[in-house]
């Protein structure tokens, strides 16, 4: 585990707490993510927050005007504030990764990722969502991609455990069993 990894849990955990607190836990998250996708995509404001050279007042009017920009709430505003007051405004993309992941974690949601090679039929990924979320017990949120190095089939990831059913995956072993 990273430092700055369990920072960023820290600072997860204690916005967790807020959200709970005032019963607005999803709004939240939805806020830090839109304050961390504007960090990820721009190299510019990355620079600013990570830049020793920088003072951290401007820093603070940096990510003052993105924030009253994106029309976030009063304790995700002062969440960054004092993150760029202690000089971990970087980590922000970070801490909303955390907080998303403990938010779904409380709402019981499992988060699944289909990779096809080619567009899979709705009624395809609600089968695969039915069967993972039978023997998950959770609520499952998809995402679906394509990989046209997969030949055929679909690889699943569920959290940490992926279930290969690509054709490429097939044929390796196929390969492998010929050659022994």
């Amino acid at each position: 585990m990273s430092a700055s990894g369990s920072v960023a849990r820290r600072y997860a955990r204690a916005l967790l707490e807020i959200g709970l607190e005032a019963k607005r836990l999803r709004s939240l998250l939805n806020e830090i993510e839109k304050v961390s996708e504007s960090i990820v995509t721009s190299p510019e404001l990355r620079d600013v927050l990570r830049n020793p050279m920088v003072l951290t007042s401007q820093r603070k009017k940096v990510l003052e005007a993105l924030t009253r920009r994106l029309g976030v709430t009063k304790e995700v505003r002062n969440a960054c504030m004092l993150l760029v007051e202690r000089g971990r405004g970087d980590i922000i993309p970070d801490i909303a990764r955390e907080l998303r992941v403990m938010v779904d974690d409380h709402e019981g949601i499992v988060r699944a990722e289909i990779v096809s090679a080619t567009p899979l039929a709705t009624s395809y990924v609600d089968q695969i969502t039915k069967a993972l979320a039978k023997a998950t017990g959770k609520k499952i949120e998809v995402t679906t991609k394509q990989d046209k190095d997969l030949i055929g089939g679909v690889v699943t990831r569920v959290g940490g455990v992926v279930y290969d059913g690509s054709l490429r995956t097939r044929l390796s072993r196929v390969r492998e069993q010929m050659i022994r």
